[in-house]
């Protein structure tokens, strides 16, 4: 697969779950930075409304391609992404290389169903 460097005008931080203990953190967890600034194309796929915690709440989905990098190498599905420009956080529900040289990531995601900000 061929992607045009053009494409990659979004910019993402990937982000995983940290246990911390304090104080001030309600429920023990919070996020941290694995790679910041990380070129992207984002491609929106769909979007939906969900009852979640009986309530609606808008949902979608997108496909987010990267080029792979070695901060990228124990990606999983536990991680999530935070688009730097709309402060949007996508769960990660699938991940696949996805050209002949492993150059790139081609990441499912959804925006808007679990968006734990803290």
């Amino acid at each position: 697969m061929t992607v045009p460097a053009g494409r990659f005008k979004d910019r993402i931080t990937f982000q995983r779950r940290a246990t911390a203990s304090g104080l001030y953190q309600a429920d023990g967890q919070s996020w941290s930075d694995v790679a910041t600034d990380v070129a992207a194309w984002i491609k929106p796929l769909s979007g939906k409304e969900e009852l979640i915690a009986e309530r609606l709440q808008g949902v979608h989905a997108a496909v987010i391609t990267v080029r792979d990098e070695a901060a990228l190498a124990s990606i999983s599905t536990a991680w999530r992404i935070l688009d730097t420009r709309t402060s949007d956080v996508f769960d990660i529900k699938h991940i696949a290389k996805n050209d002949f040289h492993d150059r790139f990531l081609t990441i499912t995601c959804e925006a808007g169903a679990g968006d734990d900000a803290g």
